[in-house]
């Protein structure tokens, strides 16, 4: 089997929208585990890394809208979008794919992280087929409704 496919602190800063001293601080918190160091001591973040950011990021975020009196039900399925494809990119569990295609309706923004990962992949792998198959699924379905 291939290496563990790993980011750097840039990279996993850039995909969470983080600033490094948060990233920084949540491991001297142990809110993430320890990454891994290279030769040159270089941080290595692995998928189980951002698993745990994925986490701790939702968490704060559904912790949030809990303290809140009232949250709209658009805003809640947006979280449990965002919360699926998160667990889909981040911690390789196909489970957050299949529940991206109960959803309704899918926001530009998840459509367009999908298209990015199915980059990833050849049209002969079946990994690709069933991202293309949602984003398709999805987008037919709202320009019917639309029409």
């Amino acid at each position: 089997m291939g290496e563990e496919m790993t980011w750097t602190p840039a990279e996993v800063c850039e995909m969470f929208g983080i600033s490094k001293s948060t990233l920084l601080r949540w491991e001297k918190e142990g809110k993430i585990s320890p990454p891994t160091r290279d030769d040159d001591q270089n941080r290595l973040y692995t998928a189980e890394h951002l698993a745990e950011i994925s986490k701790s990021k939702v968490q704060k975020s559904y912790r949030k809208l809990a303290e809140r009196p009232s949250v709209s039900k658009e805003k809640s399925f947006a979280l449990e979008e965002k919360w699926s494809l998160e667990r889909f990119l981040f911690t390789q569990d196909r489970t957050g794919l299949y529940e991206l295609f109960e959803h309704k309706e899918l926001s530009p923004s998840t459509i367009h992280r999908l298209l990015q990962e199915a980059q990833r992949y050849q049209p002969s792998d079946e990994l690709f087929r069933e991202i293309i198959k949602l984003i398709y699924e999805k987008t037919a379905k709202a320009v019917e409704t639309s029409q």
